[in-house]
């Protein structure tokens, strides 16, 4: 099954959920990943 990461836009009250591309750029998910939980304006 392939990782996913909801991403929320508190102040617009949106959020969606994105797919981490592990076979295409597996370096990239992994450091994304790792990096989690991230929060702070944008």
């Amino acid at each position: 099954m392939p990782r996913q990461i909801k991403i929320t836009l508190e102040r617009r009250g949106v959020s969606c959920v994105a797919e981490l591309l592990e076979k295409d750029a597996p370096r990239t998910c992994e450091a994304v990943w790792q990096a989690l939980p991230q929060g702070g304006d944008i």
